[in-house]
């Protein structure tokens, strides 16, 4: 029975850091280098270096590779 809880626990914890990731995600980063916007999947929100809200990321436009900011979503 304690492996259920175990799984269970498991199984939240992932449902936890997708949904994050997917909300990450849906805000646009800034590239520094050509102070252009752009998303990224939330896959790349989970396997990117990341510290407060800048992101190792690769700029689509400019392709430098620097830290981006997560710009505020605009409501």
């Amino acid at each position: 029975m304690d492996y259920m809880i175990t799984i269970l626990i498991f199984a939240v914890a992932a449902a936890v850091v997708v949904i994050v990731a997917k909300t990450i995600a849906s805000h646009q980063f800034r590239c520094p280098h050509c102070s252009k916007s752009f998303r990224i999947t939330w896959i790349q929100v989970l396997t990117a270096k990341h510290s407060g809200n800048k992101y190792m990321l690769i700029c689509p436009f400019c392709k430098n590779s620097d830290w981006c900011t997560q710009q505020p979503k605009n409501n």
